[in-house]
């Protein structure tokens, strides 16, 4: 009785998923499938082998089965990217110098393999490729004016920050798409200790600015990061401009400035809308936004505001305490001027989506486990706490969420209807992915047959 193809086509499957090269050889030889045979998610053998590193299967592939070395990776490119993004050397090294593949071929995306690897922090691979006489480390990616060193930046990947400018001696202060240089990046997402590498171990200025791009300070500000506003006061004595916030329009906040880098399927709810102090802001939310908690406690008590008082969104003092981190604040707030823990902005925000989309612990677990606010409220986006953590790669937020009963399957209330998985795999948060993969049990297989790990 002849075989089916589906049969075959399985048992070539599982031997590729097993690493079994004599068994992969016996199937081919017998004709039973052709080696570039594709799964039902579209994956041949040699992209599979690839993602589990199994060299002498590639090359068998490759050498035997005429498998081309420049075999398109559905969604990606060629091998070569395959091979950098799941951290491959051995593959890398040898698609290069055994077939030839060129170390500066661009991916769908228009990255080279050099910014891939600074992206993702495969250190390995970026001192091996940032080597090769053909690599240029501070070549621009063919889609738009980036550099590997940009992509380190907006990534947190402070190791590769190190070895481009130590090492390679990139520019630190070298310009992108919009005039925005390396510490814009790293600003704009956050990443304190790349801030630091930049400023302390090689002298940017933290004021770093060009033509139409604000000073790292103020795009901490519309940013509302407040751990590099407190980084950049404090420790390099930036200065904080009201007058200057005042003028300046919503239009011009600095994720605006630059969105060439994050490449999505499906569109993304939106994060946690801009709250922006500015002159005509009520004072108790200034007074919020800086921490200033004798002034609130004056203002209610001496003054008589009200503490729930808003500003044009709907945002209260607890609203931004609780983004800050302002854990007395929030307390105070809470029990001795009797604000609800769980109070609403115009997009249903509450104080527990605040925390848990700037990380800030402490104030998740009083908001849930003293105030008892529910742990999955939902917004008017359909999303609730743990999806902004996940969106925006707060582990830690994440593993306390669940541990107090949020579900690391729980779905938007939308037409996506995405899980923690969903915003971090489309944000490349590969910690968080392995989380929830390995620990919480999550498929992350996330559609369209694509695997958040390719």
């Amino acid at each position: 009785m002849m075989e089916s193809t589906a049969s075959a086509a399985d048992d070539y499957f599982k031997a590729v998923e097993d690493g079994d090269l004599k068994k992969i050889k016996e199937i081919l030889t017998e004709g039973r499938v052709q080696a570039g045979t594709s799964n039902k998610d579209g994956h041949q053998a040699v992209h599979i082998v690839i993602r589990r590193g199994h060299i002498e299967i590639v090359e068998y592939l490759l050498d035997e089965e005429g498998v081309s070395p420049r075999a398109v990776v559905k969604d990606a490119g060629e091998l070569i990217h395959l091979a950098v993004g799941r951290n491959q050397l051995d593959i890398v090294t040898k698609l290069i110098e055994k077939y030839g593949v060129d170390p500066s071929l661009p991916s769908q995306a228009g990255l080279q393999p050099v910014h891939m690897a600074a992206l993702m922090g495969h250190i390995d691979i970026l001192r091996y490729l940032a080597s090769l006489p053909t690599v240029d480390p501070s070549a621009k990616s063919n889609k738009v004016d980036l550099q590997p060193l940009h992509c380190a930046c907006q990534a947190g990947q402070t190791e590769a920050v190190k070895v481009l400018i130590g090492e390679f001696q990139v520019n630190p202060n070298a310009t992108a798409e919009g005039g925005l240089q390396p510490i814009h990046f790293a600003t704009m997402k956050g990443h304190i200790d790349v801030i630091k590498a930049l400023v302390d171990d090689f002298g940017v200025d933290p004021n770093s600015r060009s033509e139409g791009v604000l000073p790292p300070v103020l795009m901490a500000q519309f940013g509302n990061n407040w751990k590099v506003l407190e980084l950049l006061t404090e420790r390099y004595g930036c200065t904080i401009n009201m007058s200057v916030l005042s003028h300046v329009q919503q239009t011009q906040a600095p994720a605006q400035f630059y969105t060439g880098m994050v490449v999505t399927s499906k569109p993304m709810p939106a994060v946690i809308s801009e709250t922006k102090p500015d002159l005509d802001m009520p004072l108790i939310l200034k007074a919020a936004y800086f921490g200033e908690i004798d002034t609130i406690t004056d203002l209610i008590k001496g003054k008589g505001m009200d503490p729930r008082l808003t500003n044009s969104e709907g945002t209260q003092a607890i609203h931004i305490a609780a983004r800050a981190g302002h854990l007395p604040i929030v307390k105070a707030l809470v029990e001795h001027h009797g604000v609800p823990p769980d109070a609403r902005n115009n997009v249903r925000l509450t104080p527990l989506h605040m925390a848990a989309c700037y990380g800030h612990v402490d104030v998740a677990k009083y908001l849930v486990m003293e105030c008892k606010v529910p742990i999955e409220p939902v917004a008017q986006d359909g999303t609730n706490p743990i999806h902004l953590a996940s969106l925006q790669g707060q582990l830690e937020m994440v593993r306390a969420l669940i541990r107090m009963g949020s579900s690391a399957a729980t779905c938007t209330e939308n037409e996506l209807c995405w899980q923690p998985i969903h915003f971090a795999c489309g944000h490349g948060h590969k910690e968080l992915l392995c989380e929830l993969v390995d620990n919480h049990g999550m498929d992350p297989n996330v559609g369209d047959g694509v695997s958040c790990f390719d």
